[in-house]
């Protein structure tokens, strides 16, 4: 039996991501992804070109909707 989707607790998103600021938060939260939702769009951002190849697929749903927002903030992070 499949198990119910759960969405993600702020707890656990700030878990998986780690410092991030409460906007960042709030809109992971508003996606009602669950934890491994999070843990995977974390791993399409962090892989190289070729996970996209190599699965002949690209992120879908919230996991996509999960990359833009995560992307984004990356791209407002002033540079170091």
């Amino acid at each position: 039996m499949k198990e119910a989707h759960r969405p993600a607790t702020a707890t656990q998103v700030r878990e998986i991501l780690g410092p991030a600021d409460e906007d960042l938060i709030l809109r992971v939260l508003e996606t009602e992804a669950s934890a491994p939702e999070v843990v995977e769009a974390l791993n399409w951002i962090n892989a190289d070109d070729q996970l996209g190849q190599a699965l002949q697929r690209q992120p879908s749903g919230r996991v996509a909707k999960l990359c833009e927002i995560l992307t984004a903030d990356q791209e407002d992070e002033p540079e170091a």
